[in-house]
């Protein structure tokens, strides 16, 4: 007995997971990749759209969430932000692409339940190509066209720096999201004041309700039930309305978005300031020989100003121009998905082009993360005398240009207080092929199963073994003028 198709799609748009004659949710037929995923066609030098692209979609939650998005624009019923001319619009439609032929197989075995159920019903062929003798692929040209149209660094013919693209693309999305979120009725949609109360929504209720082995996020919402990995509530139909306890997120925001919490110690007077600065994701420079998770940790490595190079105005002591040390801490992690970017190429002033670090940094398939908070201490007459001293000095102009080593109570302002640990899972990587950021080539990596990998390289789909994706990570000694292949964007999803 099938279900009514527009009941079944209010059902999921209201909180409840849609169900099928066997009582399965549908969304979990769905949330895997059941067959071989498709390659995209490539239009002349859009390796690089591509390649973010299939890397985003291998991000379970996020492809969860544009197809959960996708039903909305189908069935006509959003309010604000649910134009059709927009990147995100198209971003839907091509992920709803994808996934149908990604999983054509498993679909044709179940072609009458899932024509009858009306589920994701803009699923259509319109973004794919297949020609007798070739093999088949998905087209993404109207995506591409409506990136062009409304980004003009992108409207031409040239290659581009897929981190750009990566960026551009997500806060693009994000802010129209957001933009939805703040009308009542698209709220209502997701989550009714009913299923807000009892702390289910569409997207956590189908996430949580999957069977998805490949996702991190899922395995960990088995283990936490309710809760997050901090304690407070997973559920994303919450921040659809606001957390009580934390700022407002849209869903995409609280799957990729994190928080740093920049903090800058005046070396003349011990005074702390702090700004929370929200990211995408986290960059990090790299050094020969070096591990990711190293990486991370010498993120926070304080910079000091001193010299013509000093900071203006200090808030506590009143110095117009003094030295001071500045780092940043992740203060708040994204919820499901970690992305991370090698500061692979250097800027050369004196020839105005880019140079490629190459470097082997091994990327680890889980790592920690730590969360750090500031540390609050209470001014003490130590510091009342630090400060006054300031003051005279700056009266009577004595100079202050050379460097100033930080004192142990500054070291512990800037190093911070770790609060809470968070365990990543490596599920793939964009890499690039070349010398430059706008030259070469890009193609994705992912991991789909324990030691399985596949390369998605524009309209090519071949399998990877461990090796074979282990020789992205750099090589072991730099030599002039050697192209290489090196991972440039990885994307960790969390597992605790």
């Amino acid at each position: 007995m099938s279900l009514d198709a527009s009941a079944m799609l209010g059902s999921s748009l209201r909180g409840g997971p849609p169900v099928g004659a066997a009582g399965e949710p549908l969304h979990a037929r769905f949330l895997e990749i059941a067959g071989v995923p498709l390659g995209l066609e490539n239009y002349g030098n859009t390796c690089y759209l591509n390649s973010v692209i299939q890397l985003l979609y291998h991000c379970a939650p996020i492809r969860l969430r544009l197809l959960e998005l996708q039903e909305v624009y189908a069935s006509k019923r959003g309010g604000v932000g649910f134009e059709e001319n927009t990147v995100l619009f198209q971003l839907c439609q091509l992920f709803t692409t994808m996934h149908k032929q990604n999983n054509a197989g498993a679909m044709n075995a179940n072609k009458k339940q899932s024509n009858s159920s009306g589920l994701f019903p803009s699923m259509t062929d319109t973004n794919s190509s297949s020609t007798p003798g070739k093999k088949p692929k998905i087209t993404p040209s109207e995506f591409l066209k409506c990136v062009k149209m409304n980004n003009a660094i992108f409207n031409n013919s040239m290659q581009q720096d897929a981190h750009e693209f990566v960026l551009y693309l997500l806060n693009d999305i994000i802010e129209l999201e957001q933009k939805m979120m703040t009308d009542p009725h698209n709220r209502e949609l997701f989550s009714d004041a009913a299923n807000y109360r009892k702390k289910k929504s569409s997207f956590s209720t189908f996430w949580k309700g999957s069977n998805s082995a490949s996702s991190g996020t899922a395995k960990s919402h088995k283990k936490t039930g309710k809760k997050g990995f901090d304690g407070s509530s997973t559920d994303l139909g919450a921040s659809l309305i606001g957390n009580p306890n934390g700022p407002l997120l849209s869903p995409l925001q609280a799957i990729i978005q994190g928080t740093y919490a920049s903090v800058t110690v005046c070396l003349e007077c011990n005074h702390m300031t702090t700004r929370d600065e929200v990211f995408m994701d986290v960059s990090v420079g790299t050094k020969p020989g070096s591990s990711l998770t190293n990486c991370i940790q010498h993120m926070g490595d304080p910079e000091y100003f001193f010299g013509d190079n000093k900071l203006l105005k200090c808030d506590g002591c009143g110095m117009k121009q003094f030295r001071a040390a500045k780092t940043i801490h992740v203060e708040r992690l994204p919820q499901y998905a970690l992305l991370v970017h090698l500061k692979r190429f250097r800027y050369d002033p004196s020839k105005n082009t880019f140079s490629k670090q190459s470097h082997h940094v091994a990327l680890p398939i889980e790592m920690d993360v730590e969360e750090y908070e500031p540390v609050n201490e209470e001014d003490d007459e130590e510091d009342a005398d630090i400060r006054e001293q300031a003051r005279r000095n700056q009266e009577n102009s004595v100079p202050n240009d050379s460097f100033r080593k930080a004192s142990d109570k500054v070291k512990r302002k800037l190093h911070g207080l770790a609060k809470h640990k968070a365990r990543f899972e490596l599920a793939g990587f964009v890499a690039h092929l070349g010398e430059g950021p706008n030259s070469g080539h890009y193609f994705t990596c992912v991991r789909c199963g324990p030691q399985k990998w596949r390369r998605l390289d524009d309209e090519n789909v071949t399998e990877m073994t461990e090796r074979e994706v282990q020789q992205h990570f750099g090589v072991p000694i730099q030599v002039p003028g050697l192209v290489t292949s090196t991972a440039y964007i990885l994307l960790y999803e969390r597992v605790a």
